[in-house]
């Protein structure tokens, strides 16, 4: 907040996009439902996507026009991920869940998955899936 001569200014206003962006993706997130990580579960739309090992938040993804050629679709990128997963012995399948969100626009995709490995720090994405 501003201040004025010691006293708060009530007239400012700082609009906090990063907050707002986080606040209502992590809303919807939230709403969307658990669904297994298996071959084709996501739709062939853009958006961002959270893999979860025993319920946590171990990977955070994004599919786009503009980025990742041939995967640009959330379903692609998921059954990349259902790919990898299969060679990963260590790592049941059965215990892998993914959430998903479609969005439009290719600049809100890349902010919202930003956002959302800003706020969970999934793991994974810093070393990838080999356990």
């Amino acid at each position: 907040m501003s201040r004025k001569l010691g006293r708060v200014d009530p007239h400012r206003f700082i609009f906090d996009l990063d907050a707002a962006i986080l606040g209502q993706i992590l809303q919807t997130l939230r709403e969307s439902p658990w669904l297994p990580l298996v071959r084709d579960v996501g739709p062939n739309k853009r958006g961002v996507y959270a893999i979860f090992l025993k319920g946590r938040v171990v990977f955070v993804g994004k599919a786009l026009r503009s980025a990742t050629p041939g995967k640009q679709s959330i379903r692609e990128r998921l059954n990349e991920h259902v790919a990898k997963v299969a060679d990963r012995p260590k790592l049941p399948p059965h215990e892998l869940n993914c959430q998903f969100l479609t969005i439009k626009n290719d600049r809100l995709v890349g902010a919202a998955e930003c956002r959302l490995i800003n706020f969970f720090k999934p793991e994974w994405n810093d070393w990838g899936f080999d356990e």
